[in-house]
């Protein structure tokens, strides 16, 4: 009963006339995330409890930044989108066959679970310096590359192509995770570090003191990009009024000496490089390209976002029309890319979630993001 409600009407072998069965090899992608959540999250909270207990938690907002962290966010955070798509062209495809067809929507729901746990797993071990658990997450998309590969197979055997929001879904994140894979093997072979056991030697050495507030350069891509870590200190400012002293110290890498030393060493390289030919503009682009990278991502994704609202509007206007015309003869139960584009129920959320994001970039971003100088300008001044 229980395999016949997660697979349907589909046969129970994992390959049927030569072809591979899809439940079956949904079934699969769910030994990857049970395996993340039921073995190595006990691990990681057993850890940061002996950790809390030998060392405290007076550390706790210094991190170690690996290599391609902002990246890492970015590409998990994909793969989440793309994995809550899939979900809900399962929950479509499940209303247009007889039957419950459980496997189109349970696997994806795990994987949305487990990849915003793992960014919290890469906070862990990046905050806690602990190089010997990115193994773990190397096995994990390698796993999920695997059963991602399985799944483009098997549904290319089905006869889908590009054009059926399914296939179209499973290439392009077997894209996302082929690239997370890579990025943790580079990221293994850069700090030479594979399953290395943890030693009190391997904690981040304290460079700045234990009383500065303005953690913008230490904290996480989402919370830099959020301006959450300024949650604390806005916290304590509604309790009591802030003083001077709770603002505590800029940290090295935001005092005007480093950033001058910084742009002076890259202009003199560029002195040596061009000499005649030396133009201010390349010396800024050198010294700040990653930073203007991340402001044009987020600009141009935030200038994209602006069109969800209109085409949202349409498909649920056209759906209220056209309510009362369609028919129960569905000949076919997979879901088109334009089928899923146009699907009121997804249409009708996905607007929702625009305009809240779009009153909280409007008013709580530009709030923090107005606090944030003002903080350290004060921290600068007052010491």
């Amino acid at each position: 009963m229980v395999v016949k409600t997660f697979c349907g009407d589909w046969p129970l072998g994992f390959v049927t006339d030569g072809l591979l069965s899809e439940c079956l090899v949904d079934a699969v992608s769910l030994i990857p995330n049970l395996f993340f959540l039921l073995i190595i999250l006990p691990n990681c909270v057993y850890k940061w409890h002996t950790l809390n207990r030998c060392y405290g938690n007076s550390d706790g907002h210094l991190s170690v930044r690996y290599p391609g962290h902002s990246l890492r966010w970015v590409v998990t955070m994909f793969v989440v989108t793309v994995e809550v798509f899939q979900m809900t062209e399962g929950a479509i495809a499940i209303t247009m066959t007889t039957g419950a067809q459980l496997h189109l929507v349970v696997p994806h729901v795990a994987a949305v679970t487990v990849c915003v746990l793992t960014l919290v797993f890469y906070d862990f071990v990046e905050r806690h310096h602990l190089t010997g658990y990115l193994g773990v997450l190397l096995l994990y998309w390698g796993a999920s590359v695997g059963v991602g590969v399985m799944r483009v197979v098997c549904l290319a055997q089905a006869g889908l192509h590009p054009g059926h929001a399914r296939m179209a879904l499973a290439l392009l994140l077997l894209l996302l995770l082929l690239l997370l894979f890579a990025l943790d093997v580079y990221l293994i072979a850069r700090l030479k570090y594979f399953l290395h056991t943890y030693h009190s030697s391997d904690r981040p050495v304290k460079s700045i003191s234990e009383d500065v507030v303005f953690v913008h350069p230490y904290a996480n891509f989402l919370s830099r990009i959020c301006w959450q870590w300024l949650t604390p200190l806005l916290g304590r400012g509604y309790k009591t009024p802030l003083k001077l002293t709770d603002l505590g110290t800029l940290p090295e890498t935001e005092r005007a000496q480093v950033n001058v030393e910084h742009l002076k060493r890259v202009f003199e390289e560029e002195h040596v490089r061009r000499k005649s030919d030396l133009s201010l503009r390349r010396v800024f682009v050198r010294a700040y390209w990653p930073v203007m990278c991340v402001v044009l991502l987020l600009q141009f994704l935030s200038d994209q976002l602006n069109f969800v609202g209109p085409l949202c509007i349409d498909p649920i206007v056209q759906y209220v029309i056209s309510a009362r015309e369609r028919s129960e003869n569905v000949t076919s139960t997979q879901v088109s890319v334009t089928r899923l584009q146009s699907n009121c129920y997804v249409s009708t959320p996905t607007k929702y979630l625009y305009f809240s994001f779009d009153q909280m970039v409007m008013f709580l971003l530009p709030l923090n993001t107005c606090i944030s100088p003002l903080i350290k300008w004060l921290c600068f001044y007052s010491h």
